[in-house]
C-alpha cells in the first residue's frame, strides 16, 4: 500500500502547505516530512483509495454500525485513537477499482455522529491526522493497537453500501430540488403571501437548524414586504425559538441559492400538492388561447422522485440497501 501524505503545524489538523489537496503535492515518502504533525491524504492513496470513519459520538455511533454488524471498538481493522473521550477513528481501504467516494456526515439534529471521509464533491482528497501528532486539544493521537495503514484492510461490504446509499440519496435530492425549482418557475408571477403560508404549514419550525436556514432563507427570496413577519410567526411555532437567534439568522441572507423551490420541496416531502389551474384565457397578438394547467407532468415526476427516495432509505434501514442499488 502507498500511502499519500501531507504535513500539518505541530497541534493543528489543517495542513500547513498551499496546494496540499492537489494529488501533484502529495508526499509518498514520510521521510521527507519535517515533523510536526502527519496527516495521510486519503483519496490519494494508491493503488485504492483509503477512507476513514471518523467518529464523533461513540456512543451513537455504535447502534447504527452494530446493524451492519460492525463493533468499532473491536472490529479488526485501523483504529486510531485522539484521547479525547467517545471518540474514535478506523481506517479502510476501498474495494478494488473503486472511484474516491465522496464524504458524508451523519448527524443527530446539529451534532456530527460520524462521518465517512475520503474526497470532496469536487474529486479533491480530504485528509486526516494520524499518530503520533498531537490534537490541538494536547492530547496525542495513537494507534488502538498494532496494525498501522500498511497493513489497512477492505471497508466491510455493509458499510460500503451504506455509504454508496447516502451518495445516491444525496443526488436523487438534489434532482428533486430542481424538478421543484422547475415547478416554482411556474408560480414567479404569483408568489403572495397565501401561497407562502400555505406551504409553511406544511414544514414544521421544530426542524433541524439548517433546514430552518433553508426555510428562513427561501422565504427572504420571496421578496414579500413581510417576509421577515412571515418567517418569525412561523418560527415562533417551535420550542425552540429565539428572537435574536432568528434576528442574526435573517440578517446573514445572501441572495442566489434559495427561492421559493425550497419550500415547495420541503413542503412535498409532507404531503403538500400543487393546486391545479383551471384553463385560462391569454391574449396573443390580438387573439385569445386557452392556457392548461401547467403542472400535471412537473408534479408526477418530483412525486416519482420522492418515492424513489423513501423506498430506497426504508431499503437501507432493512439492510437491503444492495438491492435497491442494483435496481
Amino acid at each position: 500500500m502507498r500511502i499519500a501524505f501531507t504535513q500539518v503545524a505541530d497541534g493543528q489538523k489543517v495542513p500547513m502547505n498551499k496546494g496540499w489537496n492537489l494529488k501533484e503535492n502529495a508526499i509518498y515518502d514520510r521521510a521527507e516530512l519535517n515533523g510536526g504533525n502527519v496527516a495521510v491524504l486519503l483519496a490519494y492513496c494508491e493503488p485504492v483509495p483509503l477512507c476513514c470513519l471518523d467518529i464523533d459520538d461513540l456512543e451513537k455511533a455504535k447502534p447504527i454500525l452494530q446493524s451492519m454488524d460492525i463493533d468499532p471498538e473491536t472490529y479488526d481493522a485501523v483504529r486510531s485513537r485522539s484521547g479525547r473521550p467517545n471518540s474514535l477513528k478506523i481506517f479502510f481501504k476501498l474495494p478494488e477499482g473503486c472511484e474516491p467516494l465522496t464524504t458524508q456526515v451523519i448527524r443527530d439534529k446539529d451534532n456530527v455522529i460520524f462521518e465517512l471521509r475520503c474526497a470532496t464533491t469536487k474529486g479533491k482528497t480530504v485528509c486526516d491526522v494520524i499518530p503520533p501528532s498531537r490534537h490541538p486539544g494536547g492530547t496525542t493521537y495513537e494507534w488502538d493497537d498494532e496494525r498501522e495503514l500498511t497493513d489497512v484492510t477492505v471497508i466491510p461490504e455493509g458499510l460500503f453500501y451504506y455509504w454508496q446509499g447516502m451518495i445516491n440519496a444525496e443526488k436523487e435530492k438534489k434532482q428533486v430540488r430542481e424538478k421543484s425549482k422547475l415547478l416554482a418557475s411556474q408560480y414567479d408571477s404569483s408568489v403572495d403571501e397565501t401561497l407562502i403560508t400555505d406551504l409553511l404549514a406544511y414544514i414544521s419550525p421544530d426542524c433541524d437548524y439548517h433546514t430552518w436556514i433553508e426555510i428562513l432563507f427561501a422565504i427572504q427570496s420571496s421578496g414579500l414586504p413581510n417576509a421577515e413577519n412571515i418567517a418569525c410567526t412561523w418560527s415562533e411555532g417551535s420550542s425552540q425559538f429565539n428572537y435574536s437567534s432568528f434576528k442574526a439568522a435573517w440578517g446573514s441572507y445572501r441572495d442566489g441559492h434559495y427561492t421559493v423551490g425550497t419550500l415547495i420541496y420541503h413542503a412535498k416531502q409532507n404531503g403538500w400538492q400543487p393546486k391545479t389551474k383551471t384553463p385560462s384565457q391569454e391574449i396573443y397578438n390580438g387573439k385569445t388561447a386557452a392556457i392548461d394547467a401547467p403542472f400535471s407532468n412537473i408534479d408526477q415526476s418530483v412525486e416519482k422522485q420522492t418515492t424513489a427516495l423513501e423506498a430506497f432509505r426504508a431499503m437501507s434501514s432493512k439492510g437491503d440497501s444492495k438491492a435497491m442499488l442494483d435496481q
